[in-house]
């Protein structure tokens, strides 16, 4: 069947095929729920027809009151798709909302995530009732890997003063890190002293050196999942008296603190795996000193 008569169901199939081993299996679960989203309610048009006649598009976009990055993402897979028409047809097939300004056909709702990181002073708290997951969370607050990197470390990452990070784990699954950049080196020391997350890592080394995996369950020994580790985060909150906010928080915490204790932007962007400055800028503005000096190194290694 020429793409010219093809509907976008059958299309986009053929794109998620293309794309299969490509992405990271969580990137590929959400590819296909997106997907599947697009298929119930405008599969059975033709791509021609779209491309002439785009309004059944903006009629499904316009029925949805979700926030503009959940738009984004669901066009991911529309405009995947017709980048793999427009290669097949030599651009006779083009993307049909190219160039066009959709918002004011869009209920965008505002998104509620809100950036709430923990202070210094809840990290101990934390900590103090974090049992035998301790190492895991002090790790986690004290380098500011993402979630599933964090689950995804192995022993031969750890160096004698940097962690590699090169790969995630979701839900038993290893996959490439987030972006391009996430693929980069965190140190775990600095100005010559030991952070600690270093000595967290040390402590660890005890308890699960006969594993690949850093951290695993410490009563099964099998790799940790995004919702044991989300379970048992609030668990220690609720022990600790913190005021539970998700365990990417735990991101955001580092990201504040370093500021606060004047981390160089360049250098936090570095070790979080951005492209550059801007996402810090953005995201963490309100915790940027008004003058920048150099690192102390207090938030890495000092504890109460």
């Amino acid at each position: 069947m020429s793409p010219k008569d093809e509907t976008l169901k059958s299309a986009i199939r053929r794109m998620l095929q293309l794309k299969r081993k490509k992405l990271r299996p969580s990137t590929y679960i959400k590819y296909c729920k997106d997907a599947s989203l697009i298929e119930d309610a405008i599969g059975k048009y033709g791509v021609c027809e779209l491309m002439e006649n785009p309004k059944p598009i903006l009629d499904w976009l316009s029925s949805f009151a979700v926030t503009k990055n959940t738009i984004n993402n669901r066009l991911i897979i529309l405009k995947a798709t017709y980048d793999m028409l427009s290669a097949e047809t030599f651009m006779k097939i083009k993307y049909p909302l190219s160039g066009a300004k959709i918002d004011m056909f869009l209920d965008i709702k505002k998104s509620t995530y809100k950036v709430d990181p923990y202070s210094l002073k809840e990290v101990e708290k934390i900590l103090s009732k974090a049992g035998d997951m301790k190492n895991y969370w002090e790790t986690a607050f004290f380098t500011g890997m993402r979630p599933s990197e964090l689950r995804g470390l192995k022993w031969e990452d750890v160096g004698s003063d940097e962690v590699r990070i090169r790969r995630g784990l979701i839900n038993g699954k290893e996959g490439d890190p987030k972006t391009e950049d996430s693929i980069r080196s965190v140190k775990i020391v600095i100005n010559g002293s030991p952070t600690r997350a270093k000595q967290a890592l040390k402590r660890q080394r005890l308890l699960t050196s006969f594993n690949d995996y850093i951290f695993v369950h410490p009563v099964t020994g099998e790799t940790l999942t995004t919702n044991y580790t989300q379970n048992n985060f609030k668990r220690i909150c609720l022990r600790a008296g913190v005021v539970y906010r998700n365990q990417y928080q735990t991101r955001h915490s580092f990201a504040s603190n370093m500021l606060l204790d004047h981390a160089p932007r360049e250098w936090l962007a570095q070790q979080m795996g951005h492209k550059d400055t801007s996402m810090i800028t953005k995201t963490y503005g309100k915790w940027i000193p008004g003058t920048e000096v150099q690192l102390s190194g207090k938030y890495l290694s000092q504890s109460s």
